[in-house]
């Protein structure tokens, strides 16, 4: 540690110096001589200190400073406590030692990467800030409270780049083509260029006639015309070439066109303007935000399809051991060393997919078995090897004048103390986490592995402003494949992509390390608070009220609700779990309601008679409350499961729309066609959701019933494309949010499941967390970056033990998460499931499962029951699939996942077993 903290102390010195320094450069303008500038696709630095000292500090607070470069956005975030640096765009990109070729090194350079579409073509193209803003002095540096924006014009600000549409033979070989020295980009420029030359002996009459005709300054002089496909991104290349290699001008180009009698076209050119804002936090980190509201471009033209925020922040190195951070289902890291030799990206977009759409590629559709990205974190953790100097006092032997050692009258020799300079290398580990405060679920996060074509292993947002769908149409392409129509959705996003980023140094640049900053920003927010010790564990307990049966009578096949259990024999259940000694349980009831399983929208409310109607109900509150057993009937306000007369629902007023107008369904996955397909149940608009609950919340009062379960809440958020009020996700997060604190401002404990982030802070139970990731190609190792969050300050399950795929394995995941134990269960009538939409629910018959439940809990119990209140503060493998959690109160649980035994410091733990320490 002392060590570090020499580093530390040498660096602030270091740095101090450096920024007195940075503060003299003036920025470079336009007029500025060419050969001032910094070729920063080649310029080397030896090490961050050596870069950060090229850039000028322009603000300070709270012990962290900002650093920027004028001549290319970049902004580095230096930590005056540890000496960390993080810098926007790597700091070594110019290094002889990183490969990449001159395009990707620009792109790495670059803080804003973007894809638009040419609206006339439906041609999409690529632009980046370093190569069509930097290079072109089009950033700009603004001060503002608390921070620094910097404002970016990415593109050609006019059509009158310097490349000639149309110029005389003699004048593009002498001023273009004979002043190009590299043969190779000789070659490529002609080859963007089509000769006009009426004299040309392989044309024949009716040619020539024609070049004429099309282009009478021929009879004058051949001319060359620039090729009639070349895209935007070629023309940006063609402009570099030219102004690298010629003294061609503006005003040379002008006079050209006007020669050949060529004039420009006066559709606008594809520029987007937009910025980010760098601001530090009072607790030291600091947040980066692209206001959506600021993007302007001429949308008439051209389509904004996504933008990559910040790809290159604080990434990592595959020189370097480390690694990536992504929350796919419970939490997963990518280590540097597992993909260093492989092109890779892992993406998906956040709160899973959004049903109102047809194309789900703007987000990544989620597979059959992928798990959602529930949390909107993301991180990059490193240990780099420092190089640093310091002083040194050594004693030796004092010289003469002569250089004669010295020696006193008996011979000894006389020494002295001299100090030295010396570099010593150390490895730090440091990082950050960023945790998405702003419009999240219009966004993608992504992890690049640069592979064969960068060094570089990197996670960052991709955003998409205003999104497009594109849908089937009736009928078939000339090739067979079914038509489709591309068309952009109603509503735009007009808030912010923000990130707030925390810098991670030393013990605390972990996964851990990432998952309490997050619980801290949530306890800080006022959206996590301390869970009181009960003592024992929460049993959580689902059960189905009815459903909808073909019997026959008198031969004749007749509907019938069938009751899967009725309220009693819900009593009777939670009766014969108390006496078997199990005091903190949970019921979750659903389907009990306006049909059961299969029923109509609540915004009109009857319960089911086939189960004991309202009286029964009452009943089992009263049951429930006289035990201290948690009720909480269920209620969906995402889907229409079912449709009658007068059942108070108006599918064109209060259904979600795709964007062509349809109804939107549920997606299900089919795993045979490995694809999604619009064939659920219609998607309720969230414009509808609060005035629904509105209209069946004082009869749902009068029950006296303290728990309200919003199961579908938590999983899935959908947008709405209906005419009159549009919804892109966020909209729909957003009234999904008020939707919930009104129940809470109502006195009601709140149910959800999936635990998609939003609906934390109002959720007192979240079940169906996941405990495991995708184990996703390329994905290193899971971990339990939700558990870590959770653990100590909410009450929450994984998935139903007794539906889960490998019992054993879901056991210890329940440890190692430090979740509650859940059960989906039915007391009669299972049979009639197989052969409905619920047939998921394969394995519920209470009877069969009894036993299994009292002893499952029971050993949960004694286990978790230990760390009640306490936090997650330690995590990792310590052995081939062992691993080890440990707790704020001490106490370890050791977990063995191999299907053999294990001897860990010589403790035996059997296959998939554990050991309490």
């Amino acid at each position: 540690m002392k060590i570090k903290q020499t580093i530390s102390i040498l660096l602030t010195t270091f740095m101090l110096a450096g920024t007195l320094s940075s503060l003299s450069v003036q920025p470079v303008s336009a007029a500025d001589d060419e050969k001032e500038k910094i070729n920063y696709i080649t310029t080397s630095y030896a090490n961050p200190e050596e870069k950060l000292a090229t850039m000028t500090m322009v603000y300070s607070a709270n012990g962290t400073e900002f650093y920027y470069q004028n001549e290319t956005g970049e902004v580095a975030v230096r930590n005056t406590t540890t000496g960390q640096i993080l810098f926007t765009n790597p700091y070594d990109v110019g290094s002889e030692k990183t490969y990449g070729s001159e395009t990707v090194k620009q792109k790495i350079l670059s803080q804003i990467l973007l894809n638009y579409t040419t609206l006339s073509t439906n041609t999409t193209y690529d632009l980046s800030s370093y190569t069509d803003a930097a290079l072109k002095n089009q950033i700009a540096l603004k001060m503002i409270k608390g921070g620094i924006r910097v404002e970016y014009t990415i593109g050609s600000t006019s059509k009158r780049q310097i490349v000639p549409r149309r110029i005389s033979k003699e004048r593009f070989e002498t001023q273009i083509i004979d002043k190009i020295t590299d043969s190779f980009v000789k070659g490529k420029v002609a080859a963007f260029y089509i000769i006009k030359d009426p004299k040309d002996p392989n044309l024949n009459d009716k040619q020539r006639k024609e070049m004429i005709a099309s282009l009478p300054i021929t009879e004058k002089f051949p001319v060359y015309v620039i090729s009639s496909d070349v895209n935007q991104n070629e023309i940006n290349t063609l402009e570099g070439f030219i102004k690298k290699y010629t003294d061609y001008t503006l005003e040379d180009m002008m006079a050209d066109h006007a020669e050949t009698e060529y004039v420009l076209g006066n559709a606008s050119p594809p520029v987007f303007k937009m910025a980010l804002e760098y601001k530090i936090d009072s607790d030291g980190g600091f947040t980066v935000t692209m206001p959506a509201r600021g993007i302007q471009f001429d949308a008439a033209t051209y389509s904004l399809n996504n933008i990559d925020i910040l790809p290159y922040f604080g990434c990592g190195n595959i020189s370097e051991t480390g690694y990536g951070f992504v929350p796919d289902g419970s939490g997963a890291i990518i280590r540097f060393e597992d993909v260093a030799d492989a092109n890779v990206t892992v993406a998906a977009q956040l709160y899973g997919n959004d049903s109102a759409f047809h194309d789900e590629t703007f987000g990544t559709a989620y597979g059959g078995n992928m798990e959602i990205w529930r949390l909107p974190v993301f991180g990059i953790v490193r240990n780099s090897e420092f190089s640093y100097v310091k002083k040194v006092s050594e004693q030796v032997q004092k010289k003469d004048s002569d250089g004669n050692p010295m020696v006193d009258e008996n011979g000894s020799p006389v020494m002295e103390t001299v100090e030295k300079t010396v570099t010593e290398k150390d490895t730090v580990t440091h990082g950050y986490v960023g945790i998405i405060t702003e419009g999240e679920s219009l966004s993608r996060l992504q992890y690049n592995g640069g592979g064969s074509v960068n060094p570089y292993q990197t996670m960052f947002m991709k955003v998409f402003p205003r999104q497009t769908d594109s849908y089937p149409l009736s009928g078939l392409t000339v090739s067979g494949g079914t038509a489709t129509y591309t068309v952009q959705c109603k509503r735009r996003y007009v808030g912010n992509y923000t990130i707030k980023f925390k810098m991670l140094y030393d013990k605390d640049a972990t996964y851990v390390g990432m998952a309490k900053a997050y619980r801290d920003y949530l306890i800080g927010n006022g959206e996590l608070s301390k869970l009181e010790n009960t003592g024992d564990i929460p049993l959580y307990i689902e059960t189905m009220g009815d459903i909808d049966a073909i019997e026959k009578k008198v031969g004749m096949p007749v509907n019938v609700k069938k009751p899967l259990t009725t309220f009693d024999q819900a009593q009777t259940i939670l009766q014969e779990l108390m006496d078997a000694g199990i005091k903190n349980l949970n019921l979750k009831y659903i389907g009990w309601y306006n049909g059961g399983l299969y029923n109509t929208p609540p915004c009109k409310l009857s319960v089911d008679s086939v189960l004991g109607g309202e009286n029964g109900l009452k009943a089992l509150n009263e049951f429930a409350e006289a035990n201290n057993i948690g009720l909480f009937p269920d209620f969906d306000y995402l889907y229409v499961h079912w449709r009658e007369t007068f059942d108070g629902f108006n599918m064109r007023q209060d259904a979600a729309q795709t964007v062509e107008g349809r109804f939107a369904r549920q997606k299900y996955y089919f795993p045979a066609a490995q694809a999604y397909f619009n064939a659920g149940p219609p998607l309720i608009s969230s414009n509808v959701i609060l005035s629904f609950y509105s209209k069946i919340k004082d009869k749902f009062n009068s029950y006296g019933i303290k728990g309200i379960s919003f199961e579908t809440m938590g999983q899935a958020l959908n947008s709405d494309n209906n005419d009159e009020a549009p919804l892109n996700r966020e909209d729909s997060k957003e009234l999904i949010i008020d939707f919930l604190k009104n129940a809470v401002a109502d006195g009601k404990e709140v149910v959800v499941s999936g635990g998609n982030a939003y609906t934390i802070p109002y959720a007192t139970h979240i079940l169906g967390v996941p405990l495991d990731s995708s184990n996703r190609n390329y994905e290193s190792e899971n971990v339990p970056f939700i558990g870590i969050v959770l653990h100590g300050y909410k009450e929450f399950s994984g998935t139903a033990i007794n539906l889960a795929g490998d019992y054993k394995y879901n056991f210890l995941k329940l440890i190692e998460n430090g979740a509650d134990p859940y059960f989906v269960m039915s007391y009669d009538n299972t049979a009639t499931l197989r052969n409905s939409d619920y047939s998921r629910y394969y394995s519920v018959q209470y009877s069969i499962w009894k036993d299994d439940v009292i002893s499952t809990y029971k050993e949960l119990n004694d286990v978790l029951s230990k760390v009640r209140t306490a936090t997650i503060e330690a995590h990792g493998l310590i052995d081939y699939r062992v691993v080890q959690v440990t707790y704020s109160n001490g106490v370890k649980f050791i977990l063995n996942y191999n299907n053999y035994e294990v001897e860990i410091n010589g403790e035996k733990i059997p296959a998939l077993g554990y050991l309490v320490k």
